[in-house]
């Protein structure tokens, strides 16, 4: 698809779009850098955000899907063999791009894209819900707030003790704006012990080895963190606030499991 009818493709959910060549951007790859062949963002004029898609010779560029009144739509990106797909929509006060995980088969609409970014375990308690209903911010599954998923516990939860939960605490996927909650409570998690190559070892396993054994395979120590919770308002610049009436499990999107995230450059 040329760039004039992709730009139209956008303009079918009520976006501006711009196609152009590659971008000037580098990434690393192997520890070397080298010229993005796929880049997609978001930026900001007086006629203000549109979506801008760069693409080098050969990159070929085609929307799957389009869903005109909830303004999103599905890119399907082929560069040689390398496939990827992306959701582009409205969320809230803004324009998003996210990548969706090659490891979901058949997304070919926009609303298998939006299953495809939920948390796994989210799939089996949105059954029951109307189709509109399981992708809205807000329904008796989840409440979401960009790609933070919050889904609520009951009263099987019991409060944690009060010094280990933190006030105005921030959550993020390691960049961009984070988000700010009210009330967070992190599991410590447990404490294992990996080895360069593979391995994992419980911190009982490796404390019972002698010191030549440990130093056999340069063990690592690392904290694995289980669960997030968290509860009261939860605040972002760029998305309304949102309350959680008792504690709810923090989940992130499965846009981070994505490979194709490395052509998004929007940050939320």
């Amino acid at each position: 698809m040329n760039g004039n009818m992709l730009e139209k493709r956008f303009a079918e959910m009520g976006a501006r779009a711009i196609v152009s060549g590659p971008s000037l951007r580098a990434v690393r790859v192997n520890g070397a850098w080298v010229p993005r062949r796929i880049t997609l963002d978001i930026a900001r004029d007086k006629r203000g955000e549109f979506f801008t898609v760069r693409l080098a010779d050969g990159v070929e560029a085609d929307v799957v899907n389009v869903d005109r009144k909830g303004r999103h739509l599905l890119l399907h990106v082929q560069d040689g063999r390398d496939k990827s797909k992306y959701l582009c929509g409205h969320d809230e006060r803004h324009w998003f791009v996210a990548a969706i995980p090659e490891s979901t088969p058949g997304v070919t609409t926009v609303a298998k894209a939006k299953a495809a970014l939920q948390p796994d375990g989210l799939h089996e308690a949105t059954k029951a819900l109307r189709r509109k209903e399981r992708y809205s911010r807000r329904n008796h599954a989840f409440k979401r707030q960009g790609e933070w998923f919050f889904t609520p516990v009951g009263d099987f939860f019991h409060e944690p003790p009060a010094h280990l939960i933190h006030r105005n605490d921030p959550i993020t996927r390691g960049r961009g704006k984070p988000h700010i909650v009210e009330f967070l409570y992190r599991n410590p998690g447990e404490t294992v012990y990996v080895a360069p190559g593979g391995g994992t070892l419980s911190a009982a396993v490796f404390e019972a080895m002698n010191a030549v054994e440990r130093k056999k395979r340069m063990w690592t120590a690392r904290t694995e963190v289980s669960q997030v919770w968290a509860r009261g308002r939860v605040s972002h610049p760029d998305h309304a606030t949102i309350t959680l009436d008792g504690w709810h499990r923090v989940e992130m999107n499965n846009e981070q499991r994505s490979r194709a995230m490395q052509h998004v450059v929007f940050i939320d």
